[in-house]
């Protein structure tokens, strides 16, 4: 095992964009602290989607598995970057994966994931340890049919919520055979069953990510193809309480002809909920899948949603709320080296209405996995595994301040009902903007950069339209801030290439 500190990534990356190449700076980028585990030699992977869960002090636990696919590992970081302790755990006969990793209410730890017998059926499969690392039980839960162990949360009064899909053969189960079902299980703290659910839908249904939320009630998050069946998925998402009553479920796509894949879901400081993962845009010839992030409110209602990205297999598997209400995703995407394409991580940094602010490429030959939101508004930890050509697979956390790629500008509130418009956006030499439901009297526009510095002031007439050139501003991303009597009431960010 072994630990790098105090490195840096370069403040400027090259962004490869679907329609334009550019590059700029953003302050705050600076890496604070990396970490590298390895166990001797062995490969060490990251299988799930949740592999790392913040702790109070600064620290994070991770859970892996070992590529031979007989143990898992748990391990723990101070605020520092430092190693405390590094648990292998041999697991029963047969292969296991973890895949999430949650505290519990007696500040100890529990994974969730799946072991397979020997007939090639997964079990749900769960491990917990206390407080210092040590082992306490583990349980795989019998049940007929295959089943997958997606992700766990520990609620408050000390017991464990799972969720993922289970399916069944017709000699298993005739009515529910063919078809992928939702599951939730509820455990006591020592891995007892108190209820076990099937979401029988006769569809292709699967959760991926559950969280409790501050009212002490659950959003599960997952995707479904509805019913009657569909080729296409859409996202799943379900509140539920402590006793397994479900209190609402809702189904919807971001547009009729995207198939989502929901990876990880938040509870928003507004009530709201942030999910992320992959769109597959039909007619899709290539099978493609692009970046997708979106927001409901507090009933699950989408409010927004961004689906972006190029010719890749690209998905985001978590995210984080910022503090200055922005959204910070991490990834997978593919970069070209040597005439191939490789893996690279991808973090995405998005504005409280979904737009992206900034991205970085991380790769190639590595993947992000996951992102631990330290408390207290002190930074975030990224999680990923990297390779190189032969060598093992090692885990990596990266330390991330909190101001990373901090949007200087609160683009997030809006204070009016005015409909903004600007076109083209990207826009190279000129752009028209044109806002409906706005004043009589004139308004100001203020052009700014990502530093705050102002770039261009223009006023006109709230009803109408103007006209914005370039005149000779360099590359990159600019913020249009409408101002009504000195006051900033709306904006919209603007890329120039």
């Amino acid at each position: 095992m072994k630990t790098n500190k105090n490195t840096s990534f370069p403040t400027c990356r090259q962004l490869y964009l679907l329609l334009f190449l550019f590059c700029f700076q953003i302050s705050g980028r600076a890496q604070v602290w990396e970490t590298v585990i390895d166990d001797n030699g062995q490969s060490v992977l990251l299988t799930g989607n949740h592999p790392t869960v913040p702790l109070p002090d600064g620290g994070v636990v991770v859970a892996a598995t070992y590529e031979t696919e007989d143990s898992v590992l748990l391990a723990r970081t101070d605020e520092e970057g430092n190693v405390l302790w590094f648990q292998p755990v041999p697991t029963p006969e047969g292969q296991t994966l973890a895949w999430d990793v949650t505290l519990t209410s007696d500040g100890g730890y529990a994974i969730g994931g799946v072991h397979y017998l020997s007939n090639g059926k997964g079990q749900y499969f769960i491990l917990k340890f206390n407080e210092g690392g040590s082992p306490s039980w583990n349980e795989a839960l019998e049940h007929p049919g295959h089943g997958l162990v997606k992700a766990l949360v520990g609620a408050d009064d000390g017991s464990l919520i799972l969720v993922g899909g289970q399916t069944y053969t017709f000699e298993e189960s005739p009515v529910l055979a063919d078809s992928v079902n939702a599951r939730i299980v509820r455990l006591d703290a020592q891995g007892n069953i108190l209820w076990d659910q099937i979401l029988d839908k006769g569809t292709h249904d699967e959760l991926t990510a559950v969280i409790q939320k501050k009212d002490g009630n659950f959003i599960a998050a997952g995707m479904s193809r509805g019913f009657p069946p569909q080729t296409t998925y859409r996202v799943y998402l379900i509140e539920f309480d402590l006793a397994g009553n479900i209190l609402w479920e809702k189904v919807f796509r971001p547009e009729p002809n995207q198939s989502p894949v929901v990876k990880s879901v938040i509870e928003l400081s507004d009530g709201g909920l942030a999910m992320v993962g992959a769109v597959t845009v039909f007619p899709n010839l290539m099978n493609f899948q692009d970046f997708f992030i979106c927001k409901t409110n507090a009933e699950g209602e989408l409010s927004w949603a961004n689906v972006h990205g190029g010719t890749q297999q690209e998905t985001l598997v978590d995210v984080a709320e910022m503090p200055d209400g922005g959204l910070l995703a991490v990834g997978r995407t593919f970069v070209s080296t040597l005439g191939t394409n490789q893996p690279s991580g991808y973090i995405a940094k998005y504005d409280g209405q979904g737009e992206l602010f900034c991205e970085e490429l991380t790769g190639p030959r590595n993947e992000l996995k996951g992102i631990a939101a330290i408390p207290e508004d002190k930074g975030f930890i990224l999680s990923g595994m990297s390779w190189d050509h032969d060598s093992p697979v090692d885990i990596f956390l990266w330390k991330y301040p909190a101001d990373y790629c901090e949007i200087p500008i609160n683009t997030y509130s809006v204070k009016n009902p005015w409909k903004v418009s600007v076109f083209p956006n990207p826009m190279k030499e000129w752009a028209s903007i044109q806002i409906e439901n706005g004043p009589q009297e004139p308004i100001g526009l203020v052009l700014v950069n990502t530093l705050g510095q102002v770039a261009q002031y223009h006023t006109f007439s709230g009803d109408g339209a103007l006209t914005l050139e370039r005149n000779g501003l360099p590359s990159g991303v600019y913020f249009l801030l409408l101002k009504e009597k000195g006051e900033i009431v709306n904006t919209r960010k603007l890329v120039l290439y």
